[in-house]
């Protein structure tokens, strides 16, 4: 479960950026919570804005964050050869794409200043906080810290630019050469058996991005194990207004899905006649896209983060999506949703709490900032009232963060 998330010197954002899913003391939704140690967190954080504003650059700070330690730790196995356990390959065609630091492009002074990402998660009833500043290629910074109860933090490593300090609990070679392209958190995983270790980076393995914009293995429907869970799966899909209620899968000499076909409920009996899934809408295959990862990851308790959520999709199917986390019945085990959107119908406060709801904009001088709408002040110094059309107001510019889209009696020849 996170805590928060936070980063500077990165893409649009050159000063610091923290999106939380602490809840705020305010009274909408609060069967929806997600108890945490000391804290109750949000299942869902949804970030508004116009394009060029910084949505996507939020997400995109988070999952380089863990390709910092993803992919070094994915190489380390690959030359260990000790992958009985997990199956490294699949994993790395997860993070197939480019991963580079950009720093703050409008500013060159900033190129030579690191980037830094931190963030604060559970695991197990323990808290954890992993800090990483880069430069370049370099790191320059980097700690894990550990909170057991109010009054224990414990620090198991620190890293500057040429020193590393360790727990003393922790037994390994003090004159240790560590390479400074590499993780310490990396090189502390591939060389001890420490849970603490093990634990963040399973955290990082565990988070779920999905691009609806760029990436076309993110699009990729899993139907395999759609069909291999389909009596868990259809009658989820068939509460949000999808009539498929059966598949049908053919196979080639060698075992590999061939065609798929899907039988539909029609007046209230399973058709005779199937159609190729390839047929069917792009709302429907974005569903399909989704649903196994968004169930495995509320099993789990992971997060899922993905951008342009929204694009396709039905506001009402947009809003069964974000009622799989929001519902405590199902989602029983912490998980939690990140995702960017522009759907103004589901901006509204039978389906968000006020914190839940993030803006991204930009200022005169290209900066980005993010803040929720429950910290918002408008005009006349008063916070938005969880009575307010939401999504009407941010249409007007009254939260600051409108799509400056001006009105066609405004356009001048």
């Amino acid at each position: 479960m996170v805590f928060e998330f936070t980063f500077n010197n990165y893409r649009s954002y050159k000063d610091e950026a923290t999106l939380s899913f602490v809840s705020k003391p305010i009274n909408e939704h609060e069967s929806s919570l997600i108890e945490a140690m000391d804290e109750k967190l949000l299942p869902v954080n949804v970030i508004y804005g116009p394009n060029g504003g910084g949505k996507s650059s939020v997400l995109l700070a988070f999952r380089y964050m863990a390709s910092l330690i993803v992919l070094p730790f994915i190489s380390m196995q690959k030359i260990k050869g000790d992958n009985d356990e997990v199956d490294i390959d699949e994993i790395a065609k997860k993070w197939q794409g480019s991963f580079k630091r950009e720093s703050y492009k409008w500013d060159e002074t900033c190129n030579d200043e690191p980037s830094a990402f931190s963030v604060l998660f559970q695991k197990n009833n323990i808290k954890y906080r992993y800090e990483i500043s880069v430069l370049d290629d370099r790191i320059v910074g980097e700690g894990l810290y550990v909170q057991r109860n109010e009054n224990d933090v414990e620090t198991i490593f620190e890293r500057d630019w040429d020193d590393i300090s360790i727990s003393e609990r922790i037994q390994i070679p003090m004159d240790i050469n560590v390479n400074k392209n590499l993780p310490f958190l990396v090189y502390l995983g591939m060389l001890l058996d420490l849970e603490e270790v093990d634990e963040t980076i399973v955290f990082f393995f565990s988070i779920k991005y999905i691009n609806f914009d760029k990436n076309n293995i993110d699009h990729s429907i899993p139907i395999g194990k759609i069909v291999e869970n389909k009596n868990r799966i259809l009658p989820i899909t068939q509460k949000m207004g999808i009539p498929i209620c059966d598949f049908r899968v053919e196979y080639d000499d060698n075992g590999i899905i061939k065609h798929v076909f899907a039988k539909h409920v029609i007046n209230g009996q399973a058709s005779q006649k199937d159609i190729d899934f390839n047929a069917e809408s792009s709302g429907t295959r974005k569903i399909f896209s989704l649903i196994y990862t968004l169930i495995e990851s509320i099993d789990n308790g992971d997060i899922v983060v993905i951008d342009e959520l929204d694009a396709k999709l039905h506001p009402l199917l947009l809003q069964c999506i974000i009622d799989l986390f929001t519902n405590p019945g199902i989602n029983k085990n912490g998980a939690q949703l990140l995702f960017t959107s522009h759907d103004i119908i589901t901006m509204s406060n039978e389906v968000f709490r006020r914190d839940e709801i993030w803006f991204a904009a930009i200022n005169d001088n290209a900066e980005s900032f993010l803040y929720s709408l429950a910290d918002f002040k408008k005009a006349n110094g008063k916070k938005p009232r969880n009575d307010e059309m939401y999504g009407k107001q941010y249409l007007e510019g009254r939260y600051g963060a409108d799509p400056y889209i001006m009105r066609i009696s405004e356009w001048e020849d």
